[in-house]
C-alpha cells in the first residue's frame, strides 16, 4: 500500500525522484521578498463586513512576507519544514517549475521575515522531496529526502551545502522524523517495507560527524486479520532526558489505522516504556500529523481523519506516563463552518498552543480556502484563531490558497509559520513561499 498523502487542496502531488548531488548556494536579494502587513490587510475573514458578526476572537499576524518561487503550473509538496535558531529561521521547500522541483533552505529574520540568504539543493534529478530539517550544534544542515530508486535519505551538508555525508536505505521512504540526540548523534524515523504486506517505521541512529550507522530499530503493530501490517512511520521527538517519542499510524484493518505514540527511555530504544493509542475507531483512517513537547511537560499531538471533512483532534499526554490529559476535536471548537480541513502543523510556547494548516469554509455562501491557524491554552481551550485568504466579496472570488506547513515558536513566545501560496484557479499565477509571523 503507498503511503497516504493527505489531499492536495489543487492537485495530487506526483513523486519521480533520482538521486543527485547538492548544489552550489546562491546568493538572494533582500528586495525578493514581499511582506504584507495584514493590519490594513482586507482578507481578514473575521472582518464582520464580509462574514457577519463573528462568534470568535480574532489573532493577528504580525507580518507576511510571500516570495515567487515556483511556475505558475507547479505544485509543491505537502512539507517544508521549519527550524529557528537565534534571531533567524531556516526552511527546506521545493523550488522551480512543474516535474523538476528542488530544494532550496532559505534564511530570514525572524523579527521581520526579511529574507538573509538562500542555499539551493539538488537532491535529486527528477524532483526533491525534502521531508525534514535540522540544525546541528556543530553547524550545516542535516535534510531528509525520500528518491523513488535510493529511497529514504539523510544528507549531511555543511554550511555552504557541500556534502558531508550521505545515507540512503532503498526499502525505506517518508523519513519525516529527524532529531539531533547527545554525545554527536542523529536519529531518523522512516516508513520501511519489510515484507509484500509488511510496512514498520525504522528509527535509525547515525554518527552525526560520518554518517555511522551506530543501531537501528523497527516498530509496527501486529498483523491485520486480512494479513496486512502496513504501519507507517509520522513523527519523531526528543525528550528532555535524551530519551525519544516515535509516533506512528498502526494498520488495524483495511478501512481502520490508528495514530500510536510510543517513548523509549535513553538507555533502551527496543521495548517502549509506555504505549498510548490516540484514537482507534472502526471504519476511521485517522493518521498522526505531528506532536510537540510543551516547556510545562505535555506531549501535544495533532491528528487527522482522511474523509472528506478532514475532522481533527489535538490530543495532551502526559510524557511520563502516556495517559491522555485531554482531547479536543475540531468541531468542539468555537469555528465558522469548516466543510473540509488540513491540520498540518503544531508548535507549543510556555502558555500556548498553535495548530495551523489550510480549510475550506464558507463566506458569503461562497467556498474559500484559508490559511488559519488556531491558538489554544495548555488545557486545550481555544484563545483566538487567525484566518488569511483574498476573497472579494464584491466578485464572490478568490484567486490563491495559502496553506501552512510548518510552525515554531521564538524565545518572545510569537509563533512562526512557513508554507506555500498557490494558485486557486489560475495556472499562470506564481507559487509563492510563504513566511508569517503571528503574536503569541
Amino acid at each position: 500500500m503507498a503511503h497516504s498523502i493527505s489531499p492536495r487542496i489543487l492537485a495530487p502531488l506526483v513523486l519521480a525522484l533520482t538521486s543527485a548531488c547538492p548544489g552550489e548556494p546562491l546568493p538572494v536579494d533582500d528586495e525578493v521578498g514581499e511582506s504584507t502587513q495584514t493590519d490594513e490587510d482586507s482578507t481578514d475573514s473575521t472582518d464582520t463586513s464580509t462574514t457577519g458578526e463573528p462568534s470568535f476572537e480574532s489573532c493577528d499576524f504580525e507580518w507576511i512576507v510571500n516570495t515567487p518561487i515556483l511556475a505558475g503550473d507547479a505544485t509543491p509538496s505537502a512539507y517544508a519544514p521549519l527550524v529557528l535558531e537565534g534571531e533567524e529561521l531556516f526552511i527546506a521547500h521545493q523550488i522551480g517549475a512543474q516535474g523538476q522541483l528542488d530544494t532550496r533552505v532559505t534564511r530570514a529574520q525572524q523579527g521581520t521575515g526579511a529574507l538573509i540568504s538562500s542555499l539551493d539543493l539538488d537532491l535529486s534529478s527528477s524532483s526533491d522531496l525534502p521531508l525534514a530539517l535540522v540544525r546541528p550544534s556543530t553547524g550545516g544542515y542535516a535534510i531528509t529526502s525520500t528518491d523513488a530508486i535510493e529511497g529514504a535519505q539523510v544528507w549531511r551538508l555543511d554550511d555552504q551545502g557541500a556534502l558531508v555525508w550521505m545515507a540512503s536505505d532503498p526499502l525505506a521512504n517518508f523519513a519525516r522524523g529527524l532529531v539531533e540526540l547527545p554525545e554527536g548523534r542523529l536519529a531518523s524515523l522512516a516508513t520501511r517495507r519489510v515484507g509484500d504486506q509488511d510496512d514498520d517505521a525504522r528509527l535509525t541512529i547515525y554518527a552525526l560527524d560520518t554518517g555511522a550507522v551506530l543501531e537501528t530499530h523497527d516498530y509496527g503493530g501486529e498483523v491485520a486479520a486480512n494479513g496486512f501490517s502496513l504501519d507507517e512511520a509520522e513523527s519523531l521527538v526528543v525528550g528532555e532526558d535524551g530519551g525519544l517519542f516515535v509516533g506512528l499510524d498502526v494498520y488495524l484493518d483495511w478501512d481502520t489505522i490508528a495514530p500510536v505514540i510510543h517513548a523509549f527511555s535513553p538507555l533502551d530504544l527496543e521495548l517502549p516504556l509506555w504505549t498510548t493509542p490516540l484514537i482507534a475507531a472502526e471504519g476511521q483512517l485517522v493518521h498522526l500529523r505531528s506532536f510537540v513537547r510543551t516547556p510545562d511537560g505535555l506531549l501535544v499531538a495533532i491528528h487527522q481523519r482522511y474523509d472528506a471533512t478532514g475532522m481533527f483532534w489535538i490530543t495532551a499526554l502526559d510524557p511520563a506516563t502516556g495517559e491522555i490529559a485531554w482531547t479536543v476535536g475540531r468541531d468542539e471548537l468555537e469555528l465558522p463552518t469548516i466543510e473540509y480541513s488540513n491540520a498540518r502543523t503544531i508548535a507549543a510556547s510556555a502558555t500556548h498552543l498553535f495548530v495551523a494548516g489550510a480549510w475550506r469554509t464558507e463566506i458569503d455562501a461562497v467556498d474559500v480556502w484559508q490559511g488559519y491557524v488556531l491558538e489554544l491554552d495548555h488545557a486545550g481551550n481555544l484563545i483566538c484563531h487567525a484566518t488569511l485568504d483574498d476573497y472579494v466579496p464584491e466578485a464572490n472570488t478568490f484567486s490563491t490558497v495559502t496553506e501552512f506547513m510548518a510552525s515554531g515558536v521564538d524565545a518572545s513566545g510569537d509563533l512562526l509559520l512557513a508554507g506555500y501560496s498557490i494558485a486557486a484557479f489560475n495556472p499562470l499565477l506564481e507559487g509563492t513561499l510563504a513566511l508569517a509571523k503571528l503574536r503569541g
